[in-house]
């Protein structure tokens, strides 16, 4: 009895150490999540502000070449967190960044911009970038259904990029807004080649150890509480990845620069497809079972096709949609959660 009551405490005392270390080792990791979060938001930020320099010294003042520009430092994180995913051998974790960066794109940065200030449909965006999305979006479905997404995709994914970014420069060149996207010339004209040469590889140097960090947190947290990679990178690495985009459209709404609230959300969630998927799959091609993802591509398609609508024929971005889309965003979450 007395042996069976010590060998009892000894399973007592063993148990309560290995929690004690399954808690320190989950705070570890939640921290360094934290600082890979924080890492890739200011390597965005000043990825942003030295590229919008080293225009100025060029002498290059289109609009819609800075509006791409910034699209191109808030979409930095879901680049470099991607791409780390697959060179790590983390493909369900790259495929969940991409799926839920544009999912929360479009559901949680209109919806919270909608929430905060109403806003008007960029007519532009409606008829022009909206459909190129839609059909993006229904190509990259269909690759899924596939289960692969090989080189050949990756080619017409960036010949789509180049295209699209060239596009700007066929046209004539628009007067310079810097103001008009809360950009201070000042500020930026301020700095000398040098610093902004210091800046740019420092940011690079942010967002690489960022997604580093970002990435192989959440596999561990995936390992712990035994939730899949896809699910993972869905929602909290794709939450985390989206937050300079949301906090962009919903500053841009409150200031109502409506240009930046529709052009940030649809050029990032392009620029996720084009050249976010077309060079991880040139770097390392990709393959899964047939049919994988098909929850989180219909979810994909359905805010897509949703937000069009909103765009094209409502003209204003009121609460109600904005609701709409929020609620959207938790209840896929949500049984996603259930179904894993």
């Amino acid at each position: 009895m007395v042996q069976q009551r010590k060998y009892d405490i000894f399973i007592l005392e063993n148990l309560e150490n290995f929690i004690s270390m399954a808690s320190m080792a989950l705070f570890h990791v939640v921290f360094f999540l934290v600082v890979g979060f924080i890492f890739l938001i200011y390597g965005a930020k000043f990825f942003c502000d030295s590229a919008l320099h080293m225009l100025r010294k060029f002498n290059i003042n289109s609009a819609m070449v800075e509006i791409f520009l910034i699209s191109i430092g808030t979409a930095a994180p879901d680049l470099v967190s991607t791409i780390t995913a697959i060179l790590e051998d983390h493909p369900n974790i790259a495929m969940g960044n991409i799926v839920g960066s544009n999912f929360s794109n479009l559901a949680l940065g209109f919806g919270i911009a909608s929430l905060v200030t109403p806003f008007k449909c960029n007519k532009r965006v409606a008829w022009v970038e909206f459909p190129l999305l839609a059909a993006l979006t229904i190509f990259f479905t269909s690759c899924c259904i596939r289960g692969q997404i090989t080189r050949c995709a990756s080619v017409i994914f960036l010949t789509t990029f180049v295209v699209y970014l060239l596009f700007p420069f066929l046209r004539k060149k628009s007067k310079n807004t810097s103001d008009k996207i809360g950009i201070s010339v000042e500020n930026l004209n301020a700095w000398s080649a040098k610093k902004s040469g210091v800046v740019f590889v420092s940011s690079i140097v942010f967002l690489t150890l960022g997604a580093h960090l970002v990435v192989t947190s959440c596999y561990h947290i995936s390992n712990f509480f035994k939730i899949s990679e896809t699910f993972i990178g869905f929602s909290l690495l794709a939450l985390g990845t989206s937050a300079p985009e949301i906090f962009v459209v919903t500053t841009a709404a409150k200031q109502r620069h409506y240009t930046i609230c529709s052009g940030n959300i649809i050029g990032s969630n392009l620029l996720n497809l084009m050249l976010i998927t077309g060079l991880c799959t040139l770097i390392h091609p990709l393959y899964f079972a047939k049919g994988s993802f098909l929850v989180e591509t219909g979810a994909l398609i359905f805010i897509t096709v949703v937000t069009w609508y909103i765009f094209a024929v409502k003209n204003v971005f009121s609460r109600k949609y904005g609701l709409m889309c929020v609620a959207t965003y938790f209840l896929v979450v949500f049984f996603l959660h259930k179904s894993v």
